[in-house]
């Protein structure tokens, strides 16, 4: 079968991790879509910045926040939280009792299903704090993420399908592109998945093609590997 739908990451993925957007994708996805495939951002980034990115890139299909704890249809005026951050923020309260120093990052007034924190503390060390807890603790390059456990990007994905037009496709035949820790079950989750050269190690094993460059020239990559342009 086609590919009916693509799911890409956004930072680290179509940007570089300046945070500074690589044309490359830009101009591959929109070709896709010009084709008349949705394409679906999922980040572990907020609402804001996801709305930003959809909207000037010029993508059709609904939007996976917060590592999958909030999702969104394509205009943003519907959304749907499957996720509470009520016990991730005593978990960091706990963490400061402890004497980590555990600061949230910028974005986080605009979570509602999670908290990140910035990365100066060491992902295994709050792991080990946070043992008796049962929370996921997901390092990325940007943040370190404390969220519900079975909170991920592909379980958001199932959700923000029911927001697109008619029947949603199977996972099966959904393409899916990202390149840290945090995509790594979304890679799995879907029939097909391709990643950059920038990735980490788990998502390069997870990865059903990975491309030879980086960032948004990877997922030009990927996409043509996929018959998708």
């Amino acid at each position: 079968m086609p590919v009916q739908a693509v799911v890409v990451d956004i930072d680290g993925t179509m940007t570089d991790y300046g945070r500074l957007l690589d044309f490359a994708g830009v101009a591959a996805i929109r070709r896709v879509e010009r084709k008349g495939i949705p394409v679906l951002a999922a980040t572990g980034n907020v609402a804001p910045v996801t709305k930003a990115f959809t909207n000037f890139v010029g993508l059709s299909g609904p939007a996976v926040c917060e590592n999958g704890g909030v999702v969104y249809d394509n205009a943003f005026q519907r959304r749907k939280i499957l996720a509470s951050r009520k016990r991730a923020d005593r978990a960091v309260r706990f963490l400061r009792r402890k004497g980590f120093d555990a600061q949230y990052i910028p974005s986080d007034p605009w979570r509602v299903s999670e908290v990140a924190l910035e990365l100066n503390l060491d992902t295994d060390d709050v792991r080990d704090a946070l043992k008796n807890w049962d929370l996921t603790v997901v390092s990325t390059r940007f943040a370190l993420h404390l969220m519900e456990p079975g909170l991920d990007k592909i379980h958001g994905l199932k959700h923000a399908l029911r927001f697109l037009d008619g029947r949603p496709p199977p996972l099966k035949n959904i393409l899916a592109i990202g390149d840290s820790n945090n995509d790594v079950g979304l890679l799995r989750g879907c029939g097909r998945s391709g990643a950059p050269s920038n990735s980490t190690e788990a998502v390069k094993a997870a990865a059903g093609f990975l491309s030879r460059r980086k960032h948004g020239s990877g997922v030009k990559d990927v996409l043509e590997h996929y018959g998708v342009l």
